[in-house]
This record gives structure tokens, sequence and C-alpha cells, in this order.
């Protein structure tokens, strides 16, 4: 069985800044209303999850924080149910030791750390295994965010699904 992982962006008030959510799906077609959105915030001083739960609309986060839409990663080879309890298990803090913690720490960083560790799994195929060290994660940034430029870029990049819009990785 296999599942596809979407990411989704949502516009903040400074150009170029984006809340991350990641969001497993059975679709290739794209993310639905009635799955699970998962992301932290650091609205009250510190991280904590701030997960969707597949009660809440799609795209029902504040106004101030339109959905730019959501890239589309490979498949993941684990159905979703599976995919869905792997995300759950990660806290909303980075769990590295005091002095390798990440000092930039962020939604993002939380989102490419979970896709890191499906990659290191074997469960996703983005780049080479065995590779944990940053240079993985702002590599991976760095794409994932040229699709959210595409995106943002032309109303017909990407395809629409339920009135959201996808781009592949």
């Amino acid at each position: 069985m296999q599942s596809w992982l979407y990411i989704a962006f949502y516009r903040r008030a400074r150009l170029g800044s984006y809340h991350w959510t990641i969001i497993p799906s059975e679709l290739e077609t794209g993310p639905l209303d009635d799955t699970q959105e998962f992301q932290i915030s650091d609205l009250s001083g510190g991280w904590e999850l701030a997960h969707r739960d597949a009660s809440r609309k799609l795209c029902s986060l504040p106004k101030e924080l339109p959905l730019v839409g959501c890239v589309r990663l490979p498949t993941v080879d684990i159905d979703k149910a599976e995919i869905t309890a792997f995300i759950s298990e990660y806290g909303a803090s980075d769990d590295a030791p005091p002095g390798l913690r990440d000092p930039h720490w962020s939604g993002a960083r939380w989102v490419l750390r979970i896709v890191r560790d499906l990659v290191e799994a074997g469960l996703l195929s983005i780049g080479p295994r065995g590779s944990v060290e940053s240079q993985f994660e702002d590599g991976l940034h760095r794409k994932i965010m040229g699709r959210v430029m595409q995106l943002e870029a032309a109303p017909t990049n990407g395809e629409s699904f339920s009135g959201i819009r996808v781009i592949g990785y």
C-alpha cells in the first residue's frame, strides 16, 4: 500500500515567509478536507503541536494566513494510517541534545525533519539514504521553496483539486 504526503504552505505577512504543514493522503490528486493536517506553532512563546483534525476544513487557518497551495512529495511506501502514526510520534520541539539543537527551529524545520526521517527509514525516495547532515534538509528546503515560488508566480502553475493548488516535487 502506498500513500502521498503533501506539504501545505500558508502565506504569512512577510514576503516569502510561509507557515508549513504536512498532510498524509491516500490520494495522488491532493489532500481533502477529511484528512489530518500536522503542524507546530509558536504562538504562545514556545513550540507546541497544533495539528488540525479531520473535522476542520483544510485552509481554515486565520485569514491572515491564506493557503498558497501544496507540494506533493513522491509516494510513501506505507499506507495513510501508518504514515499518520509515524508523524504523530514527533513532538513540537527540537529533540536533539543540548548544543546540537537547531537555532533556527521552525515549522518548516519540523516538517523537513519528518521528511528526512522517512527517507532515512527507506519509506520515501527523495535523496540518498544515510544523509542525515543538515545539507540534506537545506537542499530539500531550497527545492521545495522553488516549487512554492512557482505556485506563487502564476495561478496556472500546478494543478487544482477541490480548489487546492498542488504542484509535484
